[in-house]
């Protein structure tokens, strides 16, 4: 049986658009959740001015909010492992390695297909903003 997709644009939700089905071939939908529920406060406020951003917006995964830059994944937060990540191909083409270790980001290479950058603990919000500042130019 076909699955529901499970992907919105933030940017409607913030704004407060009601909540909206969304349909896959023939499959009931699947409603999508409030952007920043149940997140800590300063996580949603983050949230909340990159949703408002004329030039970023996020969208709501299953298990990821995903924060993009000019259409570009940029990379976000994993809510079920609680970690910040950027995109492996974000940072080749706007970072670099030694950016990303200065914000307190680990390359996690899984496979050959699967690498990012991670960043955990009490200051990966503001090492994620940071870096993504000096990838992007600009401040949510």
């Amino acid at each position: 049986m076909a699955r529901a997709s499970y992907l919105a644009s933030a940017r409607a939700t913030a704004l407060g658009a009601q909540p909206l089905a969304c349909f896959c071939a023939a499959t009931w939908p699947v409603f999508t959740p409030p952007l920043t529920s149940g997140l800590p406060t300063p996580v949603s406020a983050f949230f909340e001015r990159v949703a408002h951003h004329p030039v970023y917006d996020c969208r709501v995964g299953r298990m990821q909010l995903m924060v993009y830059f000019r259409g570009q994944k940029l990379g976000g937060l994993n809510r079920q492992a609680s970690h910040w990540y950027f995109s492996k191909v974000f940072v080749r083409d706007h970072g670099s390695p030694d950016l990303m270790t200065a914000h307190g980001f680990e390359h996690v290479v899984h496979n050959e297909k699967h690498d990012y950058w991670l960043g955990k603990g009490l200051n990966a919000l503001a090492g994620f903003e940071d870096a993504m500042v000096a990838m992007t130019g600009v401040r949510p």
